[in-house]
């Protein structure tokens, strides 16, 4: 029977393999938790490039249709005698259909503002902005010089709305003053307003979504860099970049990042409490099937185990003998019994014999090599299987050392005892070409050697 330090020992033993079990666990659930937290980033940062690609696209048709008005404006107006009225209500339809993102179209000649539509401010209002120093003055140089369409930075109107103009080279008329009647100095200017043309667009919608995010250019004729539309923290970490090219040949960009970022604290500390939870209850589930295991385990060692001597007992010798059937190799067997073992019952009690058989197992298996097999067959009965092919000197070694071990005195609770033993052999296939044969052999001969201890001491009876 295992002691209760061996039990604890077990117990420790398995706590400690289900505490390296749930550090499996947890690293497992860890690389798992990973992985997931890998693919949603990935997908939602899928999701908003595509939120981003849809503003950038409605971006670009806006923008689009204002080069598209510039040119029938530009039509319009090569007419010496243009219908004023005419382009009065087409420019009203312009804004309609840009969902009123175009405020205000500004026609013209050289540096000349000739027409605006509609006429909220005289002409000569809007003529400051193309003069040095004025608003849109860097950008005229930059379209005459190049020949292209260019989209000013953010300014405000005496209503007080944000807008941005985008000056449209048109060929108009040749300049007398021009030496090269090609480079362009009639232009057809948009006026758009930029917290209209983003709401309009879907880009104040991303906010809706639980985006962070910043729309910005950069102005080519000024080299600065301006943003246009934004919600959240400016410093944006991960973003997703969308890069938006505009009709003119301008890029804008658009970054944007989910608000409290592509994977939350919550879902994080979820998940992290998920692989802790995950991880408690499999190396729970280890740990008990560990405990049923060794239960059972202690069950099977008891069961062929002698909870007296922990030597093993009589169903071990039969299942060990059921074995030796089958096998060719050479053994022997030696069978040990105690002498006068019921007068020590009888006169010392039941207590100390029990001690003296422990004592004996203790005594005996300390003479033997640890291959060969020693069992507890009955009350003072031992049995001893000898693997390997060896002469009966071997034998009658063995036996010396074991009653030479039993000889010396043995103290139990203030009491001497002097215990002796008897022995008998056989080996197979020298005496017996069975087990069954030789076990009667072996059995016959610690009989002959009771006997004759018998007859030398005067005492000795089979107890």
């Amino acid at each position: 029977m295992l002691s209760d330090n061996g039990r604890f020992n077990k117990k420790s033993r398995n706590l400690i393999e289900a505490g390296g079990f749930f550090l499996a666990c947890l690293s497992v659930c860890f690389v798992i938790l990973n992985s997931l937290y890998n693919y949603y980033i990935h997908k939602r940062m899928d999701g908003a490039a595509s939120a981003g690609e849809t503003v950038g696209s409605s971006l670009v048709e806006y923008i689009n249709f204002g080069i598209y008005c510039s040119d029938v404006m530009d039509i319009m107006f090569k007419d010496s005698k243009p219908d004023m009225e005419k382009i009065g209500r087409i420019v009203e339809k312009f804004n309609e259909i840009s969902d009123e993102t175009i405020k205000l179209m500004i026609v013209c000649r050289g540096r000349n503002v000739k027409y605006t539509f509609p006429e909220e401010e005289p002409p000569e209002y809007y003529e400051d902005f193309f003069k040095k120093g004025g608003l849109l003055f860097n950008e005229a140089e930059y379209a005459e010089q190049n020949k292209h369409t260019i989209i000013s930075n953010t300014f405000r109107l005496l209503s007080g709305e944000d807008v941005f103009a985008m000056l449209h080279p048109v060929s108009g008329k040749p300049q007398p003053d021009r030496k090269d009647s090609d480079i362009p100095s009639n232009y057809v200017v948009s006026v758009y307003d930029a917290d209209e043309l983003m709401q309009v667009s879907g880009a104040d919608g991303l906010k809706e979504q639980g985006y962070f995010y910043r729309i910005y250019k950069t102005n080519p004729a000024t080299n600065i860099t301006e943003t246009l539309s934004s919600f959240g923290d400016q410093h944006i970490t991960s973003p997703v970049k969308v890069d938006i090219d505009m009709p003119n040949g301008e890029i804008w960009h658009l970054i944007l990042s989910l608000n409290g970022g592509w994977v939350t604290r919550a879902e994080k500390a979820g998940g992290i409490l998920l692989a802790l939870m995950i991880s408690f209850l499999s190396s729970l589930a280890f740990y008990l099937i560990l405990s049923i295991k060794s239960r059972e385990k202690e069950l099977k060692v008891m069961s062929y185990s002698d909870s007296l001597t922990n030597l093993k007992n009589t169903r071990a010798y039969t299942d060990s003998l059921e074995r030796l059937k089958d096998e060719e190799d050479h053994y022997g067997i030696i069978y040990i019994d105690v002498n006068d073992f019921k007068i020590i019952n009888d006169t010392y009690g039941h207590k100390t014999g029990d001690d003296v058989l422990h004592i004996a197992a203790g005594r005996i298996g300390n003479t033997i090599r640890k291959s060969d097999e020693l069992f507890r067959i009955g009350g003072d009965e031992f049995a001893l299987i000898i693997h390997g092919d060896h002469n009966g000197e071997f034998y009658e070694e063995i036996i010396k050392r074991m009653k030479e071990s039993m000889s010396r005195k043995i103290s139990i609770r203030e009491k001497s005892l002097f215990v002796t033993i008897s022995c008998g052999y056989a080996r197979f296939p020298e005496d017996g070409l069975n087990y069954e044969a030789v076990t009667v052999a072996a059995d016959r001969e610690m009989y002959r050697d009771k006997a004759e201890m018998k007859g030398e001491n005067g005492s000795g009876s089979r107890s």
